[in-house]
């Protein structure tokens, strides 16, 4: 590239210009495969880091492939301004139509169609101050006993119930 010298070696406007053309040439070629073969790492708090040259896709999965059955709202991502996004779940969760939770024995399910106990006690329950809401164990044992109490004491006395004719 460039061509011979000119007279007595001294290059021409021409060898200098095919030189210059020739050395941008080269170094665009030399960036374009630099940007090309540079790798992107990305890691998560476990598993491999998976590597991907410029241009290759980084698939990001959830799980749940029905949007209709996703909500929005619940999920953050928070930079901590040195190179890691945090994913955060928000302490109010809304949108959602069910929830499981599993401890390996038991599974208590919240739905719209009500709570799932999994066959285990249900503890720390307060005492009910309105019709619409659950007694807890004490609260009835003492409903019970009262009534108890009521029918040993009237057991004592004649009561009549009805007509006294027989």
């Amino acid at each position: 590239a460039g061509g011979a010298a000119g007279a007595n070696g001294v290059a021409t406007t021409q060898n200098v210009a095919s030189a210059i053309n020739d050395a941008i040439t080269k170094s665009k070629t030399d960036t374009a495969q630099a940007i090309a073969d540079a790798e992107h790492k990305f890691d998560g708090d476990t598993g491999t880091t998976s590597v991907r040259k410029h241009g290759e896709v980084l698939s990001v999965k959830g799980g749940v492939t029905a949007t209709t059955d996703l909500t929005t709202g619940n999920i953050g991502v928070v930079s901590d301004g040195a190179g890691t996004l945090n994913i955060r779940l928000a302490k109010t969760l809304t949108g959602l139509t069910s929830a499981a939770f599993t401890d390996g024995t038991h599974t208590v399910t919240i739905a719209g169609s009500g709570i799932d106990a999994g066959n285990t006690e249900i503890k720390h329950v307060g005492k009910a101050t309105t019709d619409d809401a659950a007694v807890n164990k004490k609260q009835m044992d003492d409903a019970v006993k009262a009534a108890t109490d009521s029918v040993t004491t009237l057991g004592d006395n004649k009561v009549s119930l009805g007509s006294d004719s027989g």
